[in-house]
């Protein structure tokens, strides 16, 4: 069947209409019968996807934001527009990003990403993805890390000032910042009631730990350290 028409391909889903010959036979399975006339309707998929985000331009909310696009579209890793924006806010543009849509997912040695300062604009909305997210589990968010200039991905690096210690992570809560051989988590939850309630030792401290509570070999700013004021490390 030969199809004649003119297709707008910057419209998605637009349909041309076709007279054909078709047979009139009882047998409308027979192609070797003349007869009748026979409209068809054949779609035409004209998706023209200016950002490369997946989502059709005429569905698109914006057709120039790679990162603003229909739930569910899935992108077009080849388009250079796609390519060089930075969805997540994590610094490494999508198209060298193991993962897109994580901001904690990143190519080793991408550097912390800086607050545009531009509210309303695509950068500022990826950057505040990223700010929202704790990569290393301390508790406090990366943007408050960097409000605080301590370590957005150094779990030992933070302020507890700015902590939230009931959405710390595990790998928080097992490691010993201070070396004094007590986790974090019995530091900071002796009593593991799951909150940090002040009854607990100094993570960040060395010489505050509560002996009976030392699983770990005492090590780095510990072994350092002059807890007892002797004049020595306590290594000696």
């Amino acid at each position: 069947m030969n199809i004649e028409g003119v297709v707008d391909i910057g419209e998605d889903g637009n349909t041309i209409t076709n007279s054909t010959t078709a047979a009139t036979t009882p047998d409308q399975t027979d192609p070797t019968t003349a007869g009748d006339d026979l409209t068809e309707s054949v779609t035409v998929d004209g998706c023209v996807d200016t950002d490369g985000d997946g989502d059709c331009d005429s569905t698109d909310p914006d057709i120039n934001d790679p990162c603003n696009f229909t739930a569910g579209s899935i992108p077009d890793t080849s388009n250079a527009i796609w390519a060089a924006a930075d969805c997540d806010g994590d610094g490494d543009p999508n198209g060298t990003d193991p993962n897109p849509n994580d901001p904690c997912d990143f190519t080793a040695g991408t550097t912390a990403p800086v607050d545009p300062m531009m509210a309303g604009t695509p950068a500022q909305t990826s950057y505040d993805i990223w700010a929202a997210a704790d990569c290393d589990g301390d508790g406090v968010t990366n943007g408050q890390e960097v409000i605080d200039m301590t370590g957005p991905y150094d779990l030992c690096a933070y302020l507890p000032a700015s902590q939230d210690y009931t959405v710390t992570t595990m790998a928080f809560q097992d490691e010993d910042c201070d070396g004094d051989g007590v986790t974090n988590g019995n530091e900071i939850d002796p009593d593991n009631n799951g909150v940090d309630d002040g009854n607990g030792t100094d993570v960040m401290d060395p010489c505050s730990y509560e002996p009976l509570l030392v699983t770990e070999a005492q090590t780095g700013a510990w072994i350092l350290a002059d807890c007892d004021g002797d004049g020595g490390p306590e290594w000696k």
